[in-house]
């Protein structure tokens, strides 16, 4: 139930995904389901003192002492740790499937207090926590790759910053340090310092929006003085997204141009006035084209346009179909030995249409899905649906319509063609039309 929280909280929210890895699992687990049954019985009787409970509910043994190891389902790896009287009793160690420490827990009578320690998949130690038996707030540790302390402050148990904060590059030098009142809000302005420890910037975050003091370049040139002049920051990594911003003040207010660049495009562009838009504000597509541009004066627009990511859109869609027996088990469905195969997906990929005029309303550069469960009859046709997910009614009155066109080689069942099911996944796109001579 845990893994299935997890995998629900991060999973992509504009569709509905499925956890294929686990159909393997449940293959085997029918495919044997005698022989799984009794091995699951034996091991959670030869490990009662971790899943069974009397008729009260209370576990059985009720006096257990010695070492528990069992598997656990967020790692896939291994659970080992000391338990008294029924209670966990100093270090939990969470290895993964390879052996790797990944979690070091400390408890004390049942209760998990004192230094936390996490590890990422090679290993290195990523984040330590402390917790405190008589207090809500614990102590947080980040550590560089290297080694090196990145980032020591305290939390409480709403994940609110507390008390002294303070960061660090991986040579050890402080990149900020400031400090958090009961509530979480900063108490004071603060200086921003570069790897080599000479001052960056100086700001006050004590109110929304921020007010920026005082900035230096990296040759030591003061750009930003007591709230006026320029402030250049740059934020990510090649061969992530690298963001610069190039920001003008007057009287701690933007002033002037603003620009806002990723990997060198310019992104935004903004003529401000006292902190107030003041002539023209452009927004562009990642590639550099203008894709929406206002006019405005004391507050009023005065013109507007919005211009199309590409000069000669073309629509790209793909198709995918995927077996999907965990689901198929659920709903208590039939399943196959061989599952049916798509035959003239390039025949049916042209029908799938959707005007340009919907992507003018969800971006240009959105990538629409619609996904169903097909139900396919021992002939190969398409007899039936059930709707998983689609980002629009244009997307799925799309795909349906092209499902009596389908054809598929039957799925079988002992060699005999019989009615099978398959999950049918539509992607749309547009791209630029490239004409070749």
């Amino acid at each position: 139930m845990e893994k299935a929280e997890v995998w629900y909280q991060n999973r992509p929210k504009e569709e509905v995904w499925i956890d294929l890895k686990l159909d393997s699992l449940d293959q085997a687990f029918y495919a044997n389901k005698d022989s799984s049954e009794s091995r699951v019985e034996a091991f959670v009787r030869a490990n009662s003192h971790l899943y069974v409970r009397d008729e009260n509910g209370e576990i059985f043994p009720k006096t257990f002492s010695g070492k528990a190891l069992s598997f656990d389902p967020l790692t896939q790896g291994t659970k080992e740790v000391e338990v008294k009287n029924n209670k966990k009793e100093g270090s939990m160690k969470i290895q993964s499937p390879d052996g790797v420490l990944l979690k070091e827990l400390n408890y004390e009578n049942g209760v998990q207090v004192g230094l936390q320690r996490y590890f990422d998949e090679d290993g290195t130690l990523d984040r330590e926590e402390v917790l405190f038996a008589d207090s809500d707030i614990k102590e947080i540790r980040y550590y560089h790759p290297n080694g090196q302390l990145s980032y020591l402050g305290n939390e409480d148990s709403n994940y609110k910053k507390i008390g002294p904060q303070t960061y660090w590059y991986e040579n050890g030098e402080v990149k900020y340090s400031y400090f958090m009142d009961e509530n979480g809000n900063h108490t004071a302005p603060y200086l921003e310092f570069y790897p080599d420890g000479s001052k960056m910037l100086e700001v006050d975050r004590r109110e929304a929006p921020p007010k920026y003091l005082n900035f230096w370049d990296e040759k030591g040139e003061h750009l930003l003085k007591d709230g006026n002049g320029s402030y250049i920051y740059e934020s990510g990594t090649v061969p992530e997204s690298v963001f610069r911003y190039e920001y003008q003040f007057k009287n701690y207010l933007e002033d002037g141009i603003q620009r806002m660049f990723i990997n060198g495009i310019l992104i935004e562009y903004r003529e401000m006035l006292d902190g107030k838009t003041d002539g023209y504000s452009k927004k562009f597509y990642p590639n550099g084209k203008l894709h929406q541009e206002y006019l405005i004066k004391n507050g009023k627009v005065l013109e507007f346009q919005e211009m199309p990511l590409f000069d000669q859109p073309k629509l790209v869609v793909e198709i995918e179909t995927e077996e999907l027996e965990s689901y198929l088990i659920q709903k208590e469905y039939e399943l196959s030995d061989q599952y049916p195969r798509l035959l003239n997906k390039e025949e049916v990929l042209p029908l799938i249409t959707v005007s340009q005029d919907v992507f003018s309303v969800y971006g240009w550069d959105k990538k629409m899905f619609g996904s169903y469960l097909l139900h396919i009859d021992e002939n190969g046709k398409v007899i039936g649906n059930e709707f998983f997910t689609a980002d629009n009614g244009y997307v799925s009155q799309s795909i349906e319509a092209i499902f009596p066109k389908l054809e598929f080689e039957p799925g079988l069942k002992n060699g005999v063609p019989v009615k099978s099911y398959l999950w049918l996944k539509v992607s749309l796109w547009l791209e630029e039309y490239k004409s070749f001579p």
